[in-house]
């Protein structure tokens, strides 16, 4: 983000249940940007992330932070 690695994902793709797994996501250390445009391009980055692995939901196990959690929650179940 912003030419930064800005989130880091420990992440595993259910292929035969066509499942995207965020086993777990979190900040970068002094990374502070939650604007829209970041929320919109984590979204993005992600679907395609997860359609790239053949998936077509995406499910969240564990997010350090809350405000991240809350956000992917809204739309990825």
């Amino acid at each position: 983000w912003a030419g930064k690695s800005g989130v880091a994902i420990i992440a595993k793709a259910d292929r035969k249940k066509k499942i995207f797994m965020i086993q777990h996501l979190w900040k970068e250390e002094n990374f502070s940007d939650e604007s829209e445009a970041f929320y919109s391009s984590l979204r993005e980055a992600l679907e395609a992330y997860a359609l790239f692995n053949g998936c077509e939901e995406i499910q969240l196990n564990h997010c350090a932070h809350q405000d991240w959690k809350n956000f992917i929650n809204s739309w990825c179940k």
